[in-house]
């Protein structure tokens, strides 16, 4: 939360704080409002993949300059989600919100007029206030304050969507750094050697591309939540994904001619980790190539084994070359 809560204004349609916390994440909220172009968005008949929703208030100091922030950010943000955010003016003079409104210039948005019934709905107690819907009306995200941009992107993207954006690009070795690099040039999102703090991420390449991260190695710690672990045996190394019971080597006569890789996406708190791990620098890369070309078949807590096989013999990766070998599920 990028607002403190103690600084947020008071909601003018209250005349006492008597309203309990915000709605729980998964709960689902009932309500209807009719925008200023005279939509009628309601919780039996949403109309979008996702909804968006701030109540604000035009004389909310945090609301003035949180709002055409965030509205900045959005347009910047790269989702194939159908989504919308609707501005819910909820101060004791709605005409003067619907001017504040007019003049951030958010392009997409929706406007409408708060009312007693929506405060109630959403328990709401100050200004701004974030609430973020997925298709059935749950909620998956409610802040009293400002989200940051990240974090509302991460939503839209791979919370909601399963798929969309995420922002950050997780390393642990210069030759993964490089297929990173051409995966963010095609899909979007910076390439990074820190675990990243709020915002959802891909970690690129398996536990071994990341020894030496500290007391927890990202790679390992993604790869087991989903029932996935990496070995060496024999001169192989091993990928065992429990979920289906089933083991997959590779050994040095495979060496640029044959690989294994596990892409999946899991959530985590209020963001979305995802894999793109290979038995060696091989499968990572066959991972993201096949990512780039799949990301909306990225599905919370599903994950693919993919099998690269070098059919032209020319020691580099082609999506034509990328198989699906498995789909499993987290345990």
């Amino acid at each position: 939360m990028r607002t403190p809560a103690a600084a947020l204004a008071t909601l003018m349609f209250l005349q006492a704080l008597t309203l309990a916390a915000l709605p729980s994440v998964g709960q689902r909220v009932t309500f209807s409002l009719t925008t200023k172009d005279g939509t009628v968005v309601s919780s039996e008949n949403l109309g979008w993949d996702a909804v968006v929703l701030v109540f604000f208030q035009h004389n909310c100091p945090h609301c003035r300059t949180d709002l055409p922030e965030l509205a900045q950010a959005l347009r910047a943000c790269r989702t194939p989600l159908n989504y919308t955010v609707i501005a819910v003016g909820v101060s004791r003079n709605l005409e003067a919100d619907y001017e504040f409104f007019l003049s951030i210039e958010a392009e997409g948005w929706k406007y409408a007029d708060g009312t007693g019934e929506l405060v109630t709905a959403f328990q709401l107690r100050a200004t701004p206030t974030w609430i973020v819907l997925d298709s059935s009306s749950k909620v998956v995200l409610a802040e009293e304050g400002s989200p940051s941009g990240e974090t509302l992107c991460s939503m839209l993207g791979g919370v909601l969507g399963g798929s969309g954006r995420y922002p950050y690009l997780l390393v642990g070795s210069d030759v993964d750094e490089q297929r990173a690099q051409e995966f963010s040039s095609l899909v979007g999102g910076a390439v990074v050697r820190s675990l990243p703090e709020e915002a959802s991420y891909i970690v690129v390449g398996g536990p071994f591309a990341h020894e030496g991260k500290g007391v927890v190695n990202p790679a390992k710690s993604a790869a087991s939540h989903m029932g996935v672990y990496f070995s060496k045996a024999g001169g192989s190394i091993v990928m065992e994904v429990r979920p289906i019971g089933t083991t997959y080597s590779v050994s040095g006569s495979d060496w640029a001619k044959r690989d294994y890789a596990v892409v999946f996406t899991f959530r985590e708190g209020t963001r979305y980790v995802a894999g793109a791990m290979g038995c060696t620098r091989y499968g990572t890369w066959a991972a993201l190539v096949w990512l780039s070309s799949n990301m909306n078949r990225l599905s919370p807590d599903t994950g693919f084994v993919l099998l690269w096989e070098d059919a032209n013999s020319d020691g580099a990766v082609q999506l034509s070359e990328i198989s699906i070998v498995e789909t499993f599920h987290a345990p």
